[in-house]
């Protein structure tokens, strides 16, 4: 266990990166939509660049990033994201990603912003998202519950991640659970450690959330 000890991890949530590219021009869409938002949409393409370079100085063993990887699942942003956990791949630096409730099938969410009115553009499904991510926890070395993509690997000798997609209503089903179980104790049993992220809170973390914002919970 010495090296998992020695381990260094950095992890980021709710980034909601949104590609550039998606601010065709300035006009009343865009506006409204800062105005109405708590979200620092006009600064995330800058805040994640910095979180990346600040990330290639402390030169973590492993950056994890629970959810919420883009503004709105825009299929743009993703590539931004995926390019992004490119240049850490290239500093040595590996990633694991899952979804939160904003990227994946966000249908009439995903938009461009141009002047006046707002252009609908593609959102990745669940087996996009997968493909797109494939080097950052959805690829050969993971193994899958099935449907959900909740996925387990070992990416530090003795370090055991399981990311669960809880979806976009704080729910997992039964089979996921059982599953997640099942992988965490048959790696606790062989001695190794195990970190659980997931998008969705399983504790409350404000009084009564769960009469005013059941999907904040799973």
């Amino acid at each position: 266990q010495a090296v998992v000890a020695q381990t260094k991890l950095v992890v980021l949530s709710d980034p909601h990166l949104m590609s550039p590219t998606l601010l065709v021009s300035d006009g009343p869409a865009w506006r409204d939509l800062l105005a109405k938002g708590r979200k620092l949409h006009d600064f995330s393409w800058s805040l994640l660049d910095e979180a990346v370079e600040r990330i290639k100085t402390i030169r973590p063993n492993l950056v994890l990033i629970t959810g919420d990887l883009t503004k709105d699942g825009e299929t743009v942003s993703h590539a931004y994201v995926v390019k992004k956990l490119g240049e850490l791949k290239a500093a040595g630096i590996p990633s694991l990603v899952i979804p939160g409730n904003h990227d994946i099938d966000m249908g009439n969410a995903a938009v461009a912003y141009d002047g006046d009115h707002t252009i609908p553009v593609a959102s990745p499904s669940l087996e996009e998202f997968a493909t797109l991510y494939a080097d950052y926890g959805y690829g050969e070395g993971s193994m899958f519950d099935g449907l959900s993509k909740t996925y387990c690997c070992e990416p530090v000798n003795g370090l055991v991640v399981i990311g669960i997609n809880s979806g976009k209503d704080a729910s997992i089903s039964t089979e996921t659970f059982d599953w997640v179980c099942k992988q965490a104790s048959e790696a606790t049993t062989a001695g190794k450690k195990v970190i659980v992220m997931r998008h969705h809170a399983l504790n409350l973390h404000l009084a009564n959330i769960e009469k005013f914002f059941g999907t904040a919970m799973i």
